[in-house]
């Protein structure tokens, strides 16, 4: 059997989250021909508190050319501090923050990665990378042709794995466990925890 071409692309891009679908979008729009691939289809869960700052706002609108979708953002203006259940105090008007859930925001990056032409490689895992050639091997058995290739595909990275060979530091390991509370009054403050844990900290986003 004749070995199939690989479809050549000048980057290709690992994870649509926040880092991955700004990437993308920001390549094609650059006139560049870019690939998109993540394990996942969208929209999909991902673990994450979900809290977006004025900052990261400003730079979603000038890279997307709009700004979120507001039904998708809950805004606060307080912040609570405690330890051990004593309240340290609360900081009112602070800054904006807002709050969303990761299923549709990283929904909204993917569409705006469609929207600009990158092609769909989503709900496909990672056979392997053949860093020799510049290839990432789909487990269809497809490959892909980069000439830059962008790791943006989290903690348990597989671009990290195969070029450090591991994602992260397994003698530094950090966790995060997340939860769905009950409903929170409307006015209630984002609250950060510290001594939830001997080495971090609880925090409590109150949203939808």
């Amino acid at each position: 059997m004749a070995k199939v071409t690989p479809e050549v692309f000048d980057v290709i891009l690992i994870g649509c989250g926040p880092a991955g679908g700004a990437a993308a979008v920001t390549a094609a729009r650059a006139g560049l021909k870019a690939a998109l691939i993540d394990k996942a289809r969208f929209p999909r869960q991902k673990l994450c508190g979900g809290l977006f700052t004025g900052r990261a706002k400003s730079y979603y609108q000038e890279i997307f050319g709009e700004k979120p979708a507001p039904e998708t953002m809950v805004e606060k203006s307080s912040v609570s501090f405690w330890q051990a259940e004593a309240s340290l105090g609360t900081l009112e008007d602070v800054p904006p923050l807002y709050l969303t859930m990761r299923w549709d925001l990283d929904h909204g990056f993917y569409r705006h990665a469609m929207a600009a032409g990158v092609a769909d490689f989503t709900g496909s895992r990672i056979a392997a990378f053949d860093l020799a050639q510049n290839e990432v091997v789909l487990a269809s058995g497809q490959r892909l042709k980069f000439r830059v290739l962008i790791g943006a595909d989290g903690v348990n990275s597989a671009v990290a794995r195969q070029i450090f060979g591991s994602a992260f530091d397994h003698a530094r390991i950090g966790f995060g466990l997340e939860i769905e509370a009950p409903a929170s009054p409307p006015d209630a403050p984002v609250r950060i925890d510290f001594g939830a844990a001997q080495w971090g900290y609880g925090w409590a986003f109150p949203k939808a």
